[in-house]
């Protein structure tokens, strides 16, 4: 009898009112829901969110950097952020990290947390595509940047290096960022767009990518196509882009001249398994082009700068007064490694700079070039390793590094010449974790799987979340790498070789299935502008070592200041 006079008196309301009623009670229902779930995530990691459905999109909104801090502090490796009706996962750290990086696109995807590039790059590339056609585009790149190829790319970096510096007053003051901005699109002209492109349309270009830049803003990852005036710009930067370079690639095509230049590699490629085989098409090339600029230009640009801004500013890292950590480990047992020519005698000294490398025998070099031919002589000595003479600050270790091999190999700069360059390729390495370009990579998991924390706690990543690593993040852990916070190039060589005992605790150019193919042309890259520089230039910087630029989608150096004097290095 009373619930039918409930009934009677709930028809009796107004019809607007039984609707805010209702509304109210699948509200209530959805928040208890809501927060039972974040509360009890089951055997998913703890899941952190404040105000139900918005609070941690607010935390987001703040700084993914900020975020992962507190909440690392909190939880630990593991833990989930609700995004509206989306879920965030990050694994912070090498523990957490294989599934991640070493799954295949159909267990971990791609394309659904990176199709915001798609206007960028243009369609039927590399995230519009799916994984089969994606990975043969992909085998495309990974041809052009063979070991041969790259060795043809060496001088024309060299080119645009010494072009540019010779533009250069007697002595004035950089901003090394953009410095590098410049000088890396120059080169990547070169070698990735092709000859036409740098001597003829390279400002046009250069305007033209600009402002494609300057359409990839935070809001184009959730709202790519937005009508905004900077979007606007960047459709009408990446359609005249893909006209310029069509015209281009159809030149090529109705010629016999063959250029050595990544552009030439993708003109010559065919499909195997897609698309029946056939050739690539003017808009699948154009696409990658601008793909393989834009991940380009940022990486060695950045990293560029922080290495000159890194060794600049830490005078004391390699002190005079000491040997080289390596040698200070070296067992009696040593290797005589000797490029190109016959190994010394046992009775001769072990060691004769720059010829000779030490090394303990159970160590595997990590900056000998498999291309190289050596001769390998281990030897028993009666006596402890002898001292390095003495090295001084980073910048000038690397001066002295310069000297050395311009005994060996004068003003040559090759592929061999600069793989030999340990010095310089631990400061570039050592800057790279410190300052990598990216905060986060994301994929989305296309099915569950379990992660195991380094204390041994094991959560399962639900199916559909978007999971997030941070190289950033990883890359300041303390329990990997030690006194993170200070800049030690020789942490990777013996005895310390902290990117060693955990997989994955390096990475910066990714790791696993999708470690980025382009690392070893970066390095060359980077070497060769490096190496310029230092036989021609002393640095000074006149500012403090800049603070990152957090507000950019990939993570420079804000403005800093550094005097350069023109001063030729002599061997």
């Amino acid at each position: 009898m009373e619930l039918s006079v409930l009934s009677h008196d709930l028809h009796a309301l107004p019809l607007g009112t039984q609707l805010a009623g209702a509304a109210l009670v699948l509200f209530l229902s959805m928040l208890a829901l809501r927060l039972f779930s974040n509360a009890c995530p089951g055997k998913a990691p703890p899941v952190e969110e404040g105000i139900p459905f918005v609070g941690g999109l607010i935390k987001f909104s703040k700084g993914p950097l900020p975020l992962m801090t507190e909440l690392y502090a909190k939880h630990g490796e593991a833990f989930t952020v609700p995004l509206l009706h989306k879920k965030m996962t990050f694994l912070i750290g090498p523990h957490v990290a294989p599934h991640f990086y070493n799954a295949t696109d159909d267990k971990m995807s791609q394309s659904e947390v990176y199709d915001f590039n798609v206007p960028t790059f243009g369609r039927g590339v590399v995230y519009d595509v799916d994984q089969r056609v994606r990975s043969e585009q992909f085998r495309w790149v990974a041809n052009a940047l063979q070991t041969t190829k790259l060795r043809s790319y060496v001088p024309a970096f060299k080119l645009e290096a010494e072009e540019y510096f010779s533009k250069w007053e007697d002595e004035g003051v950089v901003d090394f960022m953009a410095v590098f901005s410049e000088l890396i699109i120059l080169t990547a002209s070169r070698t990735l767009l092709g000859r036409e492109i740098r001597e003829s349309m390279f400002r046009e270009v250069a305007d033209l990518y600009h402002d494609l830049d300057d359409g990839m803003r935070p809001i184009s990852v959730i709202f790519p196509y937005l009508p905004t005036a900077f979007h606007r710009k960047r459709d009408a930067a990446c359609a005249a882009l893909h006209a310029i370079f069509k015209k281009v690639i159809t030149s090529r095509r109705a010629s016999a001249a063959k250029e050595d230049d990544i552009l030439q590699v993708l003109i010559d490629s065919r499909y195997r398994n897609v698309y029946g085989g056939r050739a690539t098409t003017d808009n699948e090339i154009a696409g990658l082009l601008i793909a393989l600029l834009f991940a380009g230009q940022h990486t060695s640009s950045v990293t560029s700068s922080w290495t000159g801004y890194r060794m600049l500013a830490n005078p004391q890292w390699w002190k005079a007064s000491r040997p080289t950590p390596a040698l200070d480990s070296c067992l009696h047992t040593c290797l005589y490694i000797c490029p190109g020519s016959p190994a010394p005698q046992p009775s001769q000294q072990p060691l004769h700079l720059p010829t000779y490398r030490l090394l303990p025998t159970s160590t595997h070099h990590p900056f000998l070039s498999p291309h190289i031919p050596i001769h390998i002589h281990i030897h028993t000595l009666a006596g402890t390793p002898p001292s390095l003479p003495p090295l001084p600050a980073p910048l000038q270790a690397a001066q002295e590094e310069q000297r050395h091999v311009m005994a060996a190999h004068g003003d040559a700069l090759d592929m061999d010449v600069l793989n030999g360059m340990n010095t310089l390729h631990l400061n570039i390495q050592e800057a790279l974790r410190m300052n990598p370009p990216l905060i986060m990579v994301m994929r989305l998991a296309k099915e569950a799987f379990p992660v195991t924390t380094s204390t041994g706690k094991t959560f399962v990543v639900p199916k559909g979340h978007i999971v997030a690593a941070s190289p950033t993040f990883a890359h300041r852990l303390p329990h990997i790498f030690k006194e993170p916070d200070e800049y030690q190039p020789d942490r990777y060589l013996p005895p310390r070789e902290e990117d060693k005992p955990v997989k994955l605790s390096y990475v910066g150019f990714g790791g696993g299935r999708h470690a980025c193919m382009g690392q070893n042309f970066a390095y060359l890259q980077i070497k060769t502008l490096w190496s310029v520089m230092l036989r021609n230039f002393e640095f000074e910087l006149l500012d403090p070592v800049p603070e990152p630029d957090y507000t950019s989608m990939v993570i420079g150096p804000k403005a800093c200041r550094v005097r350069y004097r023109r001063k030729k290095l002599v061997a």
